[in-house]
């Protein structure tokens, strides 16, 4: 997995793909990449004497260590919900937050899933709570300690994630359309979506032909083909041909809401003719778009601040692996 960090003038220059941009522009989409990746994961286990990790307080079930809270979110667990968030000091000094004992002798997933999501929703539901939760997804997904593809805890609203500090899991497809003739190993155009103006998160704004969060008991596979037949009417049979090209990864600390984002994106290039058009099909996006790579480039790398001419901020990290390979 590319943790997605440091990006240099050299790295552009010396790419076999050819793409050749100014300092101006490649320190403008080192900026980009930068407010997305605002945290680096090895300040998660240092001692608290940072200034951001004295603003998370690490969430532990039993002894593993599963998240991180914000003040607020920590405040409002074991002020409002002590009977199953409790504070803890740990060995350093430094303050954590755990679940009850009572709910780690729990053994029923099923269980554990049904209490904590009736938390979340109270904490929803309280118009003058703290923590303001906005854009429900209803998507649950698993809690996990450390790596893709353990046995959860529990499952989590999607919407919950980054109030958590929980490591997450999605998909994100590159469709492509290749060259042909002495350019077949290049690429011409990538398919790209633009979000529905009605969604909570980044309406409007550019993305992927297909994305979405890793649902649990759901190979990462079976996802995109689930996902492009949601999102963009793709046929089982195409979206089955969809190549596994790796993951990347970014950390982010939002100051404002008190959350952290620790996400991992599967990549997964989808070869198209240049004739396909897909068709919206669950709410999720506007339109869909074919554009030359240039183009797609191009708003990569602009100061437009023009939020329907401007992508997803992780987008930008999972097209870059793209146009690398």
């Amino acid at each position: 997995m590319v943790v997605v960090q440091n990006i240099t003038k050299r790295y552009f220059q010396h790419s076999s793909k050819g793409f050749l941009l100014s300092e101006t522009e490649v320190n403008r989409l080192r900026g980009k990449i930068e407010k997305l990746n605002t945290f680096h994961p090895s300040l998660l286990h240092h001692s608290i004497h940072n200034k951001h990790e004295q603003q998370l307080f690490p969430l532990f079930f039993g002894d593993q260590k599963i998240g991180f809270l914000g003040v607020r979110m920590r405040d409002v667990l074991t002020t409002d919900f002590s009977f199953l968030y409790h504070r803890k000091t740990l060995p350093d000094g430094s303050l954590g937050v755990c679940f009850s004992d009572d709910f780690v002798r729990e053994r029923d997933i099923t269980r554990r899933t049904e209490i904590v999501h009736r938390v979340n929703q109270a904490i929803r539901d309280n118009k003058s709570s703290a923590v303001k939760v906005t854009g429900w997804y209803g998507e649950m997904l698993p809690m996990i300690c450390e790596g893709y593809g353990e046995e959860p805890l529990f499952l989590l609203e999607r919407a919950m994630y980054p109030w958590f500090g929980a490591k997450a899991f999605g998909v994100h497809v590159n469709g492509y359309v290749p060259g042909t003739g002495k350019d077949s190993l290049s690429v011409t155009h990538m398919f790209i979506a633009r979000r529905a103006w009605t969604k909570s998160t980044f309406p409007g704004m550019l993305d992927h032909i297909v994305a979405g969060g890793q649902p649990y008991g759901v190979s990462l596979h079976e996802n995109v083909i689930k996902e492009c037949a949601e999102e963009a009417s793709i046929p089982e049979d195409l979206a089955s041909s969809a190549i596994s090209v790796g993951a990347v990864g970014y950390f982010h600390w939002d100051e404002v809401r008190q959350w952290l984002k620790r996400d991992v994106l599967y990549c997964f290039d989808l070869q198209l003719s240049s004739d396909f058009r897909p068709i919206p099909s669950d709410g999720e996006v506007e339109e869909f778009m074919i554009k030359e790579v240039d183009w797609v480039l191009d708003r990569l790398i602009s100061d437009r601040n023009d939020v329907d001419d401007e992508f997803k901020p992780n987008c930008i990290h999972v097209i870059l692996d793209f146009y690398f390979r």
